[in-house]
């Protein structure tokens, strides 16, 4: 392993090896952070990057493996039973702290929505029905 760090103008001692060149731990840290670019030490160090033959043995064994196998048959696409339902709307109500919690008290656990919805058509229903 070299004595100093390989990056140039760092006069640090090296820590580490990388591909058989001395690095610092400042600039381990720096070039092999998850923020880094891929390969950044690699190219810090000026070191090309040459096809390692034995990666392209398994890349493409790989692909080989992949195209031979039989492609699945399609599913045929969900269709929705929407038949005579009219599009949904929302309605917003903007209440005190108060009156909400006296609202989830009434409606239970997780039931809400449905206790506002019934309420409010119950109500709508009598307006109308007057």
């Amino acid at each position: 392993m070299p004595d100093r760090c390989e990056i140039p103008r760092c006069r640090a001692d090296a820590d580490l090896s990388y591909l058989g060149h001395g690095v610092c731990t400042p600039h381990w840290i720096q070039f092999m952070n998850e923020n880094a670019p891929p390969e950044a030490l690699r190219i810090a160090l000026g070191i090309e990057a040459a096809p390692d033959p034995l990666m392209e043995d398994v890349m493409s064994s790989k692909k080989k493996a992949e195209t031979k196998s039989e492609p699945k048959p399609e599913k045929p696409a969900k269709k929705s039973s929407s038949k005579g339902q009219a599009p949904m709307r929302t309605v917003a109500l903007r209440v005190p702290e108060e009156d909400f919690q006296l609202l989830h008290k009434a409606a239970g656990d997780r039931q809400l929505a449905h206790f506002m919805r019934t309420t409010l058509l119950a109500a709508a229903q009598k307006a109308v029905a007057k």
